[in-house]
């Protein structure tokens, strides 16, 4: 026995010797490659490359991308229940074709790997069975329900994004007209599954996973790199009732007052954020409004209208020291004088807003008022 196992150590170390010998050959040649290690985007699965000869290539319509210039392995993401792709087969300069699918609770994840020449294929088998699952509970796959609309398409972003807005509407669909369901704020981190599209074109608008939700948000207010520090300063949290005056680059007013964070709304339910700079932006319209109004133009001031573009059926002069009488429905008179645009103002301070219905809205009340004072009604003219 003894002997037997001096004979297999002596042959092992005979083994060894020239193992080593060959390892030292070729670490004076040329190095083996070293083999390279990609992550998707979102950190959801890992690939290992034989080589750096392989690279991770760009493509809007897949979700991951991994090619040598010749062989290509594409994987694209699924949530589970959805119609997965049919299989492919080889054929002009595809020289084979090799299909697999990995799936957790929540997703399936589709791997083709086409090869430029028949002896690839080993190669495109060898690396599709490095990959890794690294994140087992996601639900960030893209639907490719959301792209059945008419002109409308989502091309495929999984990744993570951060909020620059105080208050961002987290909306049902990619359009300020749908619902809101929640809000995103300063800083805070969400899963962009993907950027919508209509006709091709760009809406402005990314689709997220909200708290497990797939939801809109405006792509305005997300960033790929996170904010330093809070937006805090200058910016309301309380929500207030009382409306202020912001203008536009045209000198038209605006009322708007806080309804949150660092969002604002107007009397026509349009929001405004307040950026950094002390300018509020409106989402619907995309234009920006400030404190302070621009200088009069005087090559436009007409007719008493300073900047020429007032709209005569919801302003009167753009400021006035005369003031006029205007009557609540009890018959009790207020005297209010312009202050800009459709801005109004009476003795004690309190503003108004000039509705298109040629009412005036008192913002500290709710009160309605006409120019024209209602009828004196008899059943109640008692104690006069």
């Amino acid at each position: 026995m003894k002997g037997k196992m001096f004979l297999c150590a002596a042959v092992l170390g005979t083994v060894m010797m020239f193992c080593g010998t060959a390892f030292a050959e070729e670490q004076m040649g040329q190095e083996a490659p070293q083999s390279v290690l990609y992550q998707t985007e979102d950190g959801v699965l890992s690939i290992e490359a034989p080589d750096d000869g392989w690279n991770v290539v760009s493509d809007p319509n897949s979700w991951f991308v991994l090619s040598d210039g010749g062989s290509t392995i594409t994987i694209d993401h699924f949530a589970n229940g959805e119609a997965l792709p049919a299989c492919a087969v080889a054929g002009g300069e595809t020289a084979a074709v090799y299909q697999a699918f990995v799936s957790t609770k929540n997703e399936v994840f589709a791997i083709k790997g086409t090869a430029a020449e028949q002896a690839d294929l080993e190669d495109i088998i060898k690396i599709v069975g490095t990959i890794k699952v690294l994140k087992y509970d996601t639900k960030t796959a893209v639907s490719q329900e959301a792209s059945k609309e008419s002109g409308t398409g989502i091309t495929p972003v999984n990744a993570t994004y951060y909020c620059v807005s105080d208050y961002l509407n987290v909306r049902s669909g990619s359009s300020t007209n749908d619902d809101v369901i929640g809000y995103l704020g300063y800083g805070d981190a969400v899963t962009v599954l993907g950027s919508v599209t209509e006709n091709g074109e760009d809406t402005g608008w990314y689709q997220v996973d909200y708290k497990g939700t797939t939801a809109y948000a405006s792509a305005k207010f997300l960033t790929k790199t996170k904010p330093e520090s809070s937006s805090d300063e200058g910016t309301d949290t309380s929500g207030s009732d009382e409306y202020f005056l912001v203008y536009g680059a045209d000198g038209i007013s605006v009322a708007i007052h806080p309804v949150g964070g660092a969002m604002y709304e107007d009397m026509e339910g349009r929001t405004y954020s307040k950026q950094d700079s002390g300018v509020y932006y409106c989402i619907e319209t995309d234009e920006t409004f400030t404190i302070d109004p621009p200088p009069a133009d005087d090559t436009v001031n007409v007719e008493g209208d300073p900047y020429g573009d007032l709209d005569p059926e919801n302003a009167d002069t753009p400021a006035s020291d005369e003031y006029f009488l205007v009557y609540g429905e009890d018959g009790i008179s207020v005297a209010i004088h312009c202050v800009g645009g459709p801005m109004y103002e009476d003795l004690e301070g309190r503003q108004y807003a000039k509705q298109s219905s040629g009412a005036y809205k008192c913002i500290e009340t709710g009160e309605y008022f006409t120019i024209e004072q209602p009828p004196m009604d008899d059943t109640v003219n008692v104690e006069a």
